[in-house]
């Protein structure tokens, strides 16, 4: 398994595997995990500033969180809308499909 690109995202990655289960080995770019109630998340890794993940829902008045689409600002991604395909062959729930957001 390659290692996150910043200690940040190592970190990040570290704190959602002691919570949640892991969906497969990560790539290089992605790791994704089930929740309790069984919903998928992602993680990308390959970031070094900043923590982005994609989810399958997202309360909107969650401070200091920004949805991320670069087609269509402070939108989430539409089920048809092209998205990364690391996400999208890591889960089946928050891949090219369905609808999912990609959040700061």
């Amino acid at each position: 398994m390659t290692a996150p690109a910043s200690s940040l995202a190592a970190q990040a990655e570290a704190l959602l595997s002691r919570q949640f289960a892991r969906l497969c080995e990560p790539s290089k770019y992605i790791a994704t995990f089930r929740t309790a109630e069984g919903r998928h998340l992602g993680l990308t890794r390959s970031a070094k500033d900043d923590i982005f993940v994609w989810i399958e829902c997202h309360d909107a008045a969650m401070p200091g969180v920004t949805v991320r689409n670069v087609k269509f600002p402070g939108q989430p991604y539409a089920a048809e809308q092209v998205r990364s395909s690391n996400i999208t062959t890591q889960s089946n729930r928050i891949g090219v499909g369905n609808r999912a957001y990609y959040l700061k």
